[in-house]
């Protein structure tokens, strides 16, 4: 019988083995979640290579490298364009105070990073856009940090509104 193994950051939750037959050949599939933690990831790659036929990844990262050619993953693509979303709609809304938000690629990277959960996908980016971005720049509006005329960003790593010259 062959083996395929998926290894995922994902939800231990959604854990399962089935078998299948095709072509003739049997296969058992496994799919095996982390919660998170990369330590476990790797732990499972040494536990499951040369000991599977197949062993298919699973996660969040954007992007894959492989020798010097790039390649996009579709789910953290997707959660980017979520977080672009979400982060055009403040920029809308501060437009209408005649404020201008400069959003960088780093910002939305962060956000889709931060907004994922294992187990519920991107329903915490919410919560973390109005806990991190919104808050900010409420602070900042309220303490005159910031005005009409004035042109902001977000730093990634502080959430803190930096006003641009």
């Amino acid at each position: 019988m062959k083996r395929v193994v998926s290894i995922s950051l994902g939800s231990s939750k959604r854990d399962s083995t089935s078998q299948v037959e095709i072509l003739g050949v049997k296969f058992e599939v496994a799919r095996i979640g982390t919660d998170g933690s990369i330590v476990r990831f790797a732990e499972l790659m040494r536990k499951y290579d040369g000991k599977a036929d197949a062993i298919t990844l699973g996660g969040i990262d954007r992007y894959l490298w492989i020798d010097d050619k790039k390649y996009t993953i579709k789910d953290a693509d997707r959660l980017a364009k979520i977080a672009k979303i979400m982060l055009s709609d403040i920029k809308e809304g501060l437009f209408l105070k005649e404020i201008e938000f400069e959003i960088s690629q780093e910002l939305i990277e962060k956000i889709a990073e931060l907004g994922f959960d294992p187990e519920f996908g991107a329903r915490e980016m919410r919560r973390v856009v109005q806990e991190n971005i919104e808050n900010s720049i409420a602070k900042a509006l309220l303490s005159d940090k910031i005005k009409a005329g004035d042109k902001i960003e977000i730093d990634p790593q502080t959430f803190e509104v930096k006003t641009l010259v």
